[in-house]
Parts: structure tokens; C-alpha cells; sequence
């Protein structure tokens, strides 16, 4: 059979062959790859290789915005950042001629430091400092084969003579960032004389005549442990010298004929003739205990500079004390003697004595004075102050009444807000201090406790306990809520449950002579029914004292967080709550702590009146307390 190509055929097969011709092949690798770089960190920037074979020119996209085309250059391709930060950077290689293409990226990290390198000279120690960045690492050269790792850092020479101090390297740890700081350096010179003359006495008495002690003290550039090339002359103030061509860094001695005061010069000279001298005056005597001080006050606080030898101690009133970084800060105001006696190795003694006042005005706001109701009465409040840092006081209870007792009584007469201000002067110390409270006098004829007493599994009895009255008149409405839709305005209510719980009953007594309410809050724990109602009689309903609730006493009041019940020593307590005046309850947490109940508030509390429930196998006792 013969095959025969017309026209179409001849097309497709010159088509096809142009194709494989012309178009590259796509498994085909590029002859110059990998396409490689290289980065290296500059003053201001980088500097980037191309280290790949390739030698057509690239592109280089530095990472911020900022770009490159051509050639490799033999110095590399610099390239200066505006700012510190991380930055990618990519290198494109595009061969039209192979048809390939390949890229390479790297991750750099670029910081400089602020121009703020410092070296700072003293003495024999340099100080350096650089700007301190969170988490870096820096290095310090100080040229004499030691190094510093802080940002702020010093030094102290050892020898004197020229050194370079230099900050070598910084590196952000986290990141591994690096900054080389080459060119930032300072040559100083400490090839001065490098010591001090100097020396200080221990007087003792070990035969007669005296013998003094001089002690040389440490300085720069001497081994303390070892003597020096130079010479030591000590002109002790009695027309002798001693010379000695070595500096002894131990104990030089010199006996007195005599006592008396002394004029002693050390001076010291090394082998770079350099000089130095000092020259003291010493009292030599025939007794070495010794005491002198002098004194300034700051409020209680006393601090002392002293002189003193042999085995000295402080005293205050004939007793010891200690004395802590040369202060002693008294626990009262008041005047003392303060004695500073010492006894010498002979038995002598010496001894320095001064009368010293001290006065603290302290803030009436640490110790405030407080306020209570006086019994039966709750218009009459009874003011209390234990302050004994002022001699006057001045009382103005917002009602244009005033007094200047220390501790006042005052009965108000409307029940409204009350603005009090105490105003405390010591005229002798010329201390004055105020402080300002309000008092919330809400007084109505009743104060009223509600307890329900179990007296069966079906029945129990209310009984209303009165611990606050003033008699100007009778309650002439009651109400008694059991539910938010069960409400009875009955003297002696009855009610029954048909459910076992935990119940609350609100009993709320209204003055219809002063047009005011009192509201107290019942706990009752139905936990047996015995499938029988549970009945409420109000039967024996009746205002009457009791010795229990007098007793219990809440405190402070006004109260900010902390409250604390006392009287409760012979009762148990099953529950103490807190309430404000729409019957809601407030977060607390309580516990007893010795002979009392301490309260935590936990909610914040505003300004107005609460209502404090204490539920005890004796009763039920509410307290209303006042928020300033």
C-alpha cells in the first residue's frame, strides 16, 4: 500500500520540526547553576558576591525597595541601608540565549549603632559606654588582654602605661545579628604615678610610753601583697624620720616618749620619680579608748559620725542599740540620751553623751480618728482618737456645730449627709494635718433583727429583735415579702412553704412619723418536710431587747474593704452575708481570726448604706454599715 503526502502533511511536519527547534526543552538545566551570593556586613550597609559561574549580569533586589542590574564588579555590589531591620534579598538570572532562569535568597539582618560610643577616664579605671539594646552581646577590647560584655562597662588597670580601649563587636542574640564598630577606639594614658600616700593610726596600749600604729593603705598599681621599688620616708611630728628604700604595705610602727598631738606626713616616691605626701594630725595618749559624735535629725531618723577607739557601743537610755549604715531611727517622737562609750585594752574608759529630740508629724490619715453609734441612740455618735502626734484638735461636724475635745460626742438632729472635718495642730513642732469623712445619719425610729426559731419539722416562730431604738415613736406599717409576688403587710403574718431549700423572707419595717424603712434580710433553711407544709407563725412577733445582739459589735464603720464583728465568741455562726439597700448580695469571703471575724469585701463598693447578715445558732443579727 503505498503512502502518499499531500500538502496538509508537508505543513504539520514543518510545523512540528520548527517547534523542537525553537522551544527549549523544560527538564533542561541551566549550565551556569546553582545561581550563588554572598553577603557581607558593611559600616553603613552590605556588600553582596556574585559567587555563583555565571558572569551575565543579574538582578538584585535588595529588600527594600531598591534594586541592581549587571554585571558582577570584582569589589562586589554595596549597597547602604536607611534604617535598621531584616530584609530579603534575592539575586534573578535570566539566560535568553539557554532559556533558564534561577534565583537565590537570603535573609539579612542590618543594625548600626548610634554614634554615642564613650570612653571616660578616672583615676586608673575606664569607663565605656555604648547605646544599650534589649538582647544584644557586646565586646570590649581594653588593650590589655581583657574584655568587657555589658553595654556599660569599666575597667581598672592593673600597670600603668598606654592602652587602646575599643568596642570590637555587638551581636543581637536573638536574631544573630552582628556590628562591627572598627573604627571607634581611644588611646589614654595611664603612665602617671599610680598610687596614693596615705595612711590611718590604730592607737593601743601595750607599754608605756604609747606606740602607734601606721597603716599604709591600698593603692593603684600596688601589689598589696608584695613590697615596691621606691622609697617611703614617715616624718612623725617628734623630729624623727624614718626612710626605708621599699614601700612596706603592711604596719609601720613608732613609739612616743610622751602623749600629745602629732603632726605625721607620709611621703612616697617610686622609680618614675613620681611624688606623693599626706600629713595628719594624731592625738597620742596615755589611754586608748576614745569617743567623739556628731549628730543630724531627720524626723525620727539620726545619723551619727563618730570617732571612737577600743571596743565601743551605742546606748539610748542606758540601752544598747545598733546602729545600721551609721543611722538609728527612733520607734517614737520624744527626747533621749544617746551615749557613745568605749573601754581600752587598759581598762580606761571614755565616753560622749548628747541630749537628742526627735519629731515625726504623722498624717492623721494613719491614724484616723473613727466614729460609733452610742447605745440605743443612732443619732448620737460617739468619736474616737488615739492620736498622740498633735496636743490640739478642732471638730466641725457639718451642721455649724464645732468642738475642740479630743474625743466629742454629738447628736444630730435630721437625718441627711454630714460633711466632718478634724483639723489636728502641734504649735510646739509647728505640725498641723486635716482629714475629711462623711457621716450618713439615717436614723429611723427602729433598727430592727429578724430570727425565724425552728420549733418542729413543720413549724417555726419569727421573732424581731430591736438592738438600736430611739422612742419618738411607733412603727405604723410592717411588710413581709417571701416571694417578689408574695407579699403581707400583716403585725403577725403566717405562711406556709410546700418546698424544702434554702428560703429567704424580707421583713421591712416602715416609720411613718419620719417616712423612712428598715429592711432586714432572713435566711431560712427548710431541709425536712416530712411531706408535711412548712408554717411560718408570726404569732410571737414582738419588739423586745436583746443582751446577744448589744453585744456584737461591727467595725469600722464607715468601712472601706475590710470589716471586723466582734461579740461573737459564744455563738455559732452559720453564715455572714452583705447586702445593699435593694436586697442585693454582695461578693465577701470571712473567717475567724482569734476572738473576732475578720470580712473581706470583695466587690467594689459605692458610697451608701449596706446591710451586714450574721446568722447564729442564737439568732440573727443585721447591721447596717455606711460606705464613705
Amino acid at each position: 500500500m503505498k503512502f502518499q503526502l499531500n500538502l496538509r502533511h508537508y505543513q504539520f511536519i514543518l510545523t512540528a520540526l520548527m517547534v523542537n527547534i525553537y522551544l527549549p526543552n523544560a527538564n533542561a538545566k541551566c549550565p551556569y547553576s546553582p545561581v550563588t551570593f554572598s553577603a557581607y556586613y558593611a559600616d553603613s550597609g552590605y556588600i553582596f558576591y556574585n559567587s555563583g559561574k555565571v558572569d551575565l549580569p543579574v538582578k538584585f533586589d535588595f529588600g527594600d525597595g531598591q534594586t541592581f542590574y549587571g554585571v558582577r564588579p570584582k569589589n562586589g555590589i554595596f549597597h547602604k541601608y536607611a534604617q535598621n531591620g531584616y530584609y530579603k534579598v534575592t539575586m534573578y538570572y535570566n539566560d535568553t540565549i539557554q532559556y533558564c532562569k534561577d534565583t537565590s535568597v537570603q535573609q539579612i539582618c542590618f543594625f548600626k549603632l548610634a554614634d554615642s560610643i564613650s570612653f571616660v577616664k578616672s583615676n586608673d579605671t575606664v569607663y565605656t559606654a555604648a547605646p544599650c539594646l534589649p538582647h544584644a552581646f557586646y565586646r570590649w577590647s581594653y588593650g590589655d588582654n581583657s574584655y568587657g560584655k555589658n553595654c556599660k562597662s569599666w575597667h581598672v588597670y592593673s600597670k600603668p602605661g598606654y592602652y587602646y580601649n575599643q568596642l570590637i563587636l555587638v551581636i543581637d542574640t536573638p536574631s544573630g545579628c552582628y556590628y562591627n564598630y572598627p573604627s571607634k577606639y581611644e588611646y589614654m594614658d595611664f603612665s602617671k604615678c599610680g598610687f596614693i600616700a596615705d595612711f590611718y593610726n590604730e592607737k593601743y596600749m601595750s607599754q608605756f610610753p604609747l606606740r602607734l600604729k601606721a597603716i599604709v593603705s591600698s593603692a593603684p598599681f600596688i601589689d598589696t601583697k608584695k613590697k615596691q621599688n621606691g622609697r617611703e620616708t614617715w616624718y612623725w611630728g617628734d623630729n624623727t624620720s624614718t626612710t626605708q628604700n621599699s614601700i612596706e604595705m603592711d604596719k609601720d610602727t613608732h613609739f612616743y616618749a610622751s602623749s600629745g598631738l602629732y603632726n605625721i606626713c607620709h611621703v612616697y616616691e617610686d622609680s618614675l620619680q613620681c611624688k606623693d605626701s599626706v600629713c595628719k594630725i594624731i592625738e597620742v595618749d596615755s589611754c586608748n579608748a576614745y569617743t567623739q559624735f556628731s549628730y543630724t535629725v531627720n524626723l525620727r531618723e539620726v545619723t551619727f559620725t563618730y570617732k571612737a577607739s577600743g571596743n565601743f557601743a551605742w546606748y539610748v537610755d542606758g540601752k544598747v542599740i545598733q546602729l545600721i549604715n551609721n543611722k538609728y531611727t527612733f520607734p517614737m517622737n520624744g527626747t533621749y540620751t544617746v551615749c557613745l562609750k568605749s573601754t581600752g585594752l587598759d581598762n580606761c574608759k571614755a565616753e560622749a553623751c548628747s541630749t537628742i529630740t526627735v519629731f515625726k508629724c504623722e498624717p492623721l490619715s494613719k491614724n484616723p480618728p473613727t466614729w460609733t453609734h452610742k447605745s440605743n441612740d443612732c443619732s448620737t455618735y460617739s468619736f474616737a482618737n488615739s492620736n498622740t502626734d498633735y496636743l490640739k484638735f478642732y471638730w466641725d461636724f457639718g451642721d455649724n456645730s464645732f468642738s475642740n475635745d479630743k474625743a466629742p460626742e454629738h447628736t444630730y438632729v435630721q437625718d441627711t449627709i454630714y460633711n466632718i472635718k478634724v483639723i489636728a495642730t502641734d504649735s510646739i513642732h509647728g505640725c498641723k494635718d486635716s482629714v475629711s469623712y462623711k457621716i450618713y445619719n439615717y436614723c429611723c425610729n427602729i433598727q430592727d433583727s429578724i430570727v425565724v426559731n425552728k420549733t418542729s419539722s413543720s413549724s417555726a416562730s419569727i421573732e424581731n429583735f430591736s438592738y438600736i431604738r430611739k422612742p419618738k415613736g411607733p412603727v405604723h406599717k410592717h411588710q413581709w415579702i417571701y416571694k417578689w409576688n408574695e407579699v403581707s403587710f400583716d403585725v403577725n403574718p403566717v405562711y406556709t412553704y410546700y418546698q424544702k431549700g434554702s428560703k429567704y423572707m424580707i421583713y421591712v419595717a416602715y416609720d411613718t412619723i419620719k417616712n423612712c424603712t428598715d429592711t432586714t434580710y432572713v435566711y431560712i433553711p427548710i431541709d425536712s418536710l416530712d411531706n408535711v407544709p412548712f408554717l411560718i407563725n408570726g404569732g410571737k412577733s414582738g419588739i423586745h431587747s436583746s443582751a446577744f445582739t448589744k453585744s456584737v459589735t461591727v467595725y469600722p464603720n464607715p468601712v472601706k474593704n475590710e470589716l471586723s464583728i466582734n461579740g461573737l465568741m459564744d455563738a455559732e455562726v452559720y453564715e455572714i452575708k452583705l447586702y445593699d439597700v435593694l436586697g442585693q448580695e454582695l461578693k465577701i469571703s470571712w473567717e475567724m481570726k482569734e476572738d473576732k471575724y475578720q470580712v473581706q469585701i470583695l466587690d467594689i463598693l459605692s458610697t451608701g448604706i449596706y446591710v451586714v447578715y450574721v446568722h447564729t445558732n442564737q439568732g440573727t443579727i443585721t447591721v447596717k454599715i455606711q460606705k464613705e
